[in-house]
């Protein structure tokens, strides 16, 4: 672990970079008041979260009460149980900023939030996690999340046509 404590929003940057590189392992936390977050990566995304003891999503509003702690990386195969989890981008999204309001997660189902970065990922492959978790942050509404995300898309055809697929994906819950 590292010997120097860092705030709950260095680590959250940490997990990003590991999410960003596609990294498969473990991110462990040792936080200032002794209690032990085991995040379980494959292949950039999330899915083991271990946290006091608790392996169920239920721990995902208890890790906004991590307030420092000190982190290690362990590159590697990771247990063979999965959390159900909401999709990285979501949790990362969670983790950003403690106490922001979400107007976008809000206002949406989780399900819909899914399916769009599902969509995004057929138009830029493994980024699209990291790409989400960034241009939900702070978004107004579904639209600006859509609009923020096409400008990620280098072809203007295929941002054409993400913007028309999104545009169906909110058809089908309202």
């Amino acid at each position: 672990m590292s010997k120097v404590s860092r705030s709950l929003s260095e680590i959250v940057d940490e997990l990003r970079t590991l999410c960003r590189e596609a990294r498969t392992g473990t991110l462990l936390v040792a936080t200032d008041d002794n209690r032990l977050l085991q995040v379980g990566l494959e292949k950039g995304e999330i899915v083991q979260l271990v946290y006091a003891g608790n392996r169920t999503a239920d721990v995902l509003p208890l890790l906004l009460e991590i307030k420092s702690g000190n982190s290690r990386f362990k590159e590697g195969p990771i247990p063979a149980f999965r959390t159900d989890l909401p999709p990285t981008a979501k949790i990362l999204s969670h983790l950003g900023r403690p106490g922001e309001a979400r107007a976008v997660d809000a206002a949406l189902p989780m399900q819909t939030l899914a399916d769009l970065e599902k969509l995004l990922c057929e138009f830029v492959g493994p980024m699209a996690s990291v790409l989400f978790a960034e241009k939900i942050r702070g978004a107004r509404d579904f639209g600006s999340v859509v609009q923020a995300l096409a400008k990620e898309i280098p072809s203007p055809d295929m941002a054409t046509m993400f913007r028309a697929r999104a545009k169906e994906l909110a058809a089908e819950t309202t």
